[in-house]
């Protein structure tokens, strides 16, 4: 603890535990605490220092569920307000997953869709473009029986969009029977419908 001039000591500055800076894929909880006995610890979201008119942190801690950045502050009666601490945390949507993937199939092929991340909607291309927000929302199991390039990208608000996912469907069937004409060639004493 540090003496201001007047020789009060600050308030021990706030700690942050169950996750660090950094790019996340699913919600945390950060519990923020203070080593000054009774002291009252608020914070802010967006990274503005805290005041004693902000929200005090909850007992389980802050929930973060999408980017922010947090940042928190003690208070005590009677004595100078720690320095502030402050952690930024970037919430980003896993990269979606394609099942099954890339190859070479005999048969068309149910690919399922999803990624970690919860809360978020997966848009998807069969032509090869880059998905956006606008791009067609999976729902269900998307069938697919020709050559094509799928790309899948995962959005949620509040998130960094994911990294795209891509994969390569090619099919080879086999080489197709000829195909066979009724009535078979021959000469007919009339117009004859094939």
């Amino acid at each position: 603890l540090l003496a201001e001039g007047n020789g009060a000591f600050l308030v021990a500055t706030p700690v942050f535990s169950g996750a660090g800076p950094g790019t996340y894929g699913s919600p945390r909880t950060i519990v923020i605490t203070s080593a000054t006995p009774g002291a009252t610890v608020r914070y802010t979201t967006n990274g503005a220092t805290p005041t004693e008119s902000d929200a005090v942190v909850p007992g389980g801690g802050v929930f973060v569920d999408r980017s922010m950045t947090l940042s928190a502050r003690a208070f005590l009666t009677g004595s100078p307000a720690s320095y502030v601490t402050s952690v930024a945390y970037i919430m980003k949507v896993d990269v979606p997953s394609a099942t099954p993937g890339d190859g070479t199939y005999t048969s068309p092929q149910t690919v399922a869709l999803s990624t970690t991340s919860p809360g978020a909607d997966l848009r998807y291309t069969l032509d090869g473009s880059e998905p956006t927000i606008a791009s067609p929302l999976y729902t269900t199991p998307l069938l697919i029986s020709t050559r094509l390039t799928l790309k899948v990208k995962g959005f949620r608000d509040g998130w960094t969009p994911s990294t795209t996912r891509e994969v390569n469907y090619t099919f080879n069937f086999g080489t197709l029977d000829a195909p066979t004409m009724t009535p078979s060639g021959g000469t007919y004493a009339s117009d004859q419908t094939v």
